[in-house]
């Protein structure tokens, strides 16, 4: 007797893709920012943070009072607070290109003493290249020694 088409397909979990909703966005979405600020780059991170606040605000926010906010917005721009806004931006993305300049330094002075030590070992051709064994001033055959302490503690003195 043939069995029926329900007992003969093989029990299998849901597709990946129909469990992801809400929460499985929600943990990838914080993993993410928290991965941005662990590895040092704050301003994407703070920068997606300044679009969803402003987005919120847009959204909530009627239709007839966001014209008002935005002119109050550009007010605020233009007061004392922000000069120190901007002055925070400028200097911010000064920080941001001074460590890049200086990481384009550093790595090209590891790339230099690489370059360099490769000539010494290996000389300018591929013809003169010299085995680090041969360059050693010593032929390995000498007995090696180390200085070890005493193992007896000294006695102290009697005063």
């Amino acid at each position: 007797m043939p069995k029926r088409e329900e007992e003969t397909k093989p029990k299998t979990a849901k597709s990946p893709g129909a469990s992801y909703g809400f929460w499985g966005f929600a943990r990838d979405f914080s993993s993410g920012v928290f991965s941005l600020l662990n590895s040092g780059k704050v301003f994407p991170a703070f920068g997606l943070l300044l679009l969803v606040l402003m987005g919120l605000i847009a959204w909530r926010v009627p239709d007839t009072e966001l014209a008002g906010l935005i002119r109050e917005f550009f007010q605020l721009l233009r007061s004392s607070f922000g000069f120190a806004m901007g002055a925070l931006i400028v200097t911010n993305v000064g920080w941001l290109w001074l460590i890049r300049r200086q990481r384009e330094i550093y790595q090209s002075e590891i790339t230099r003493l690489s370059d360099l030590r490769s000539k010494l070992l290996l000389g300018d051709k591929s013809s003169d290249f010299t085995p680090i064994k041969e360059l050693h001033t010593s032929n390995g055959t000498q007995r090696e020694s180390y200085v070890m302490p005493d193992s007896v503690t000294p006695s102290k003195r009697k005063k």
